[in-house]
């Protein structure tokens, strides 16, 4: 009994002790969700991010023609799908004709782009693209960036022979739904990459040239003149966040279901342009969707 009282009496923690350590505990819990909280932005990224959708927008699977490709894929995040070979397979030929069509070595190309690559990296979601090497990473930029300025060039400048060329590897069909990839949220590479090709391969400012006027062609309802300025600012950002996102407006045949759901991706697509504007972002979707 003496034992078990001397057993019990040098185990107890006095109430004091505990009431004291739950107090620095909780201190310490409180005090660490208010370090580094002195800035509201810093723990935002300074790169805007290319976007996925998030789980509540997949529920629905009918909603994935909007995101996701079926024929072709640019960027990482579809990369690699058995669905999409065929065309991937196809990239490297019409990618030669691209540099072909330049005059210039394709190292000044693929050089370029693994100069790039890393900051290319950051504007995807963090962890995506933790599968890719460095020098498979660089390559899908190469082939994808490449393939995305011959089909820009093709609708900008009517480039008869290229097209026939890609229509030729690819078939009528598909060459046709390129394009509309081109504007899938999930499937988009930084604007740093095609802007630094194209400006390898097009003299003095002729490249900006083709990039308006493809967007001008494709959306039919900004002025030429108004594209200049978002190009010029457009290193973080996609062709979808430059002008993509005004497609929507040519669409009248969406019910309010449709609608509510393409809002909620253009609010996705247009915080890849700007995250420290997403106010300005959103009221200009609400126009466009007006």
């Amino acid at each position: 009994m003496m034992n078990h009282d001397l057993e019990t009496h040098s185990t107890a923690i006095p109430f004091e002790a505990t009431a004291q350590s739950s107090s620095s505990g909780r201190n310490q819990w409180l005090q660490s969700i208010m370090d580094d909280g002195g800035n509201i932005n810093a723990t935002l990224s300074a790169t805007p991010r290319i976007q996925k959708v998030p789980p509540a927008l997949r529920m629905n699977t009918d909603n994935g023609k909007y995101y996701e490709p079926h024929l072709v894929s640019f960027g990482p995040y579809h990369h690699g799908k058995a669905e999409l070979e065929p065309v991937e397979k196809s990239k490297a030929t019409i990618v030669r004709q691209f540099v072909l069509g330049s005059g210039k070595p394709i190292d000044d190309f693929y050089n370029k782009v693994v100069e790039l690559a890393d900051n290319a990296r950051n504007c995807y979601l963090e962890g995506s693209t933790d599968a890719f090497t460095h020098e498979e990473f660089a390559q899908m930029l190469f082939l994808d960036g490449c393939f995305i300025l011959c089909v820009i060039e093709c609708i900008a400048y009517g480039n008869v022979d290229l097209a026939k060329i890609i229509i030729g590897h690819l078939g009528l069909f598909t060459s046709s739904r390129v394009l509309a990839e081109m504007f899938l949220l999930e499937n988009q590479l930084p604007f740093l990459v095609l802007w630094n090709l194209a400006k390898i391969k097009f003299q003095g400012d002729a490249g900006e040239q083709m990039i308006d006027s493809f967007i001008y062609h494709v959306t039919s309802t900004i002025p030429l003149s108004q594209s200049r300025s978002k190009i010029a600012q457009g290193q973080g950002r996609t062709i979808l966040a430059l002008r993509g996102i005004i497609l929507i407006h040519s669409v009248q045949s969406w019910n309010s279901r449709q609608r509510e759901f393409m809002s909620s991706l253009a609010a996705l697509a247009t915080s890849q342009a700007s995250t420290s504007n997403q106010t300005t972002s959103l009221e200009s979707l609400n126009f466009l969707l007006s």
